[in-house]
This record gives structure tokens, sequence and C-alpha cells, in this order.
């Protein structure tokens, strides 16, 4: 069975949302040396700004690894359970999935938070726009400044971005749980002799998340050392398992 078309429609724009993060991390961590040794008092803004955007990072991941920590036993007694473990996992995935689209609201909130931390470290610049945001972090050329400057005010001012990236993550994880349902038996029942099955379209849709969720826990790393770098403090960046 071929991954389900809203899944690989989901994963495609949680790919285009995990990019847009990505230019901001790759510059902060670029310019985290320079920014401490040049502009040390907007160190604390910096940090705030990189655990906001963290926070979601790893919430991503986490929601993403619902679907690729799940590994089924297909040989044995035990195959005769796992359809009963599998209804308990997706049940157990209702309340996290509630919790998930509540970040949809939290997100907003964290949207301003970082315009009003990129605000200041323009501020601090004495710039007139965003641009001088990525000066401060010693982005040499205009032109990538200006480039950075529009992919942040995107992340912060247009709170649909945060949104829509954690609503297509919920979409793909719950569209993936009925893949496997529906694999295990027709609406209604589970059949242990489809394990196997269910197995293999769990196994090629969880190979569609695995990229996404190594991305999100690898920049959410790197703007944990941006955090720390910055010497203000914060709590330690922690799995998504």
């Amino acid at each position: 069975m071929a991954v389900v078309k809203e899944v690989l429609e989901a994963i495609k724009l949680l790919g285009d949302g995990v990019k847009s993060m990505e230019a901001i991390v790759t510059a902060c961590g670029d310019g985290k040396k320079y920014l401490m040794n040049r502009h040390p008092d907007v160190a604390a803004d910096l940090a705030a700004m990189c655990v906001e955007i963290q926070k979601t990072l790893l919430a991503m991941a986490t929601a993403s690894s619902v679907v690729t920590n799940f590994r089924f036993t297909i040989a044995g007694e035990a195959v005769a359970t796992e359809p009963r473990r599998f209804n308990q996992a997706f049940i157990a995935h209702k309340p996290v999935e509630a919790e998930f689209r509540a970040q949809i609201n939290r997100s907003r909130g964290r949207c301003s938070q970082i315009g009003t931390h990129a605000r200041r470290m323009q501020e601090k610049a004495n710039g007139t726009d965003l641009s001088s945001v990525f000066s401060l972090l010693g982005v040499p050329a205009k032109e990538r400044q200006l480039d950075l400057a529009r992919t942040l005010q995107m992340v912060y001012d247009d709170d649909r971005m945060f949104h829509d990236v954690v609503d297509q993550m919920t979409i793909a994880v719950t569209a993936t749980f009925r893949a496997v349902q529906d694999a295990l038996g027709p609406s209604g029942a589970m059949d242990p002799a489809r394990v196997v099955v269910a197995a293999k379209v769990l196994g090629e849709h969880a190979d569609e998340f695995l990229p996404i969720e190594s991305r999100c826990l690898f920049l959410a790393g790197e703007l944990q050392k941006v955090i720390d770098a910055s010497g203000v403090g914060s709590p330690r960046l922690e799995g998504a398992s």
C-alpha cells in the first residue's frame, strides 16, 4: 500500500515550514560568536527568540515520534494481541492530539514574542528594518540580510505559518493512524492475521516522517547551542521520544 496522499501533502507543507525556520536557525548559529563578541547586550533577546522557535520544533518532533516509535510484533504468539496494542496507542494519542492542537493557539502568542525580541534587537542596532538584526549576527551581504529579514518577518508576522506547520503535523499523524487501522481490517474490526500488512503500512508512513523529525531535532539542538552561548540560561534541550 502506498503512503496516503493526505500524508504526503501534509509532509510537503511541513518541510516548507521547517525550511523557513532553518534559514533563521542557521543565521543565528553562524553569527552567535560574532554577536557575543561585538554586541553582548543583545544576547538575552537573541536567546529568547531562539527559545520560542525551538519550542515549536520540539513539539513537531514529539508529534512525529508517535508514528516513528511504534513497532508491531509480526511473529510469535504476541501477534494476536498487536491489534489491541495498536488500538490502545491510537486511543492514547487522542489526548496528545488535543494537546498538540492547543499548540496552535499557543504558537500565536509565540509569534508575537519572537517579533518583540527581534524588534528589540533591531532597536539596539539602531536599524530601520529587520535586516539590522542579521547585521548584528555578522551577515555581511545586505541582500542576504534582507532575505533573512523577510523570512523572520514571515515567521512572526504571519502566525498562519506556525498554525499551518502545527496543524499539518496533526493531520499527517491522524491520517497515518487511519491508514494503519484500515490495513488491520474493515471499519469496526481488526484482524491479527493482517498485522504484517499493517506493519508495512506503518513503516512506509514512518519513513516519510523521519526526515522532518530528525531535522526538527537537529535544528532544536543548534538553537540550544545559541541559547547556551548567550550565557543567559534556559531549560536544557530534551529528546522528543
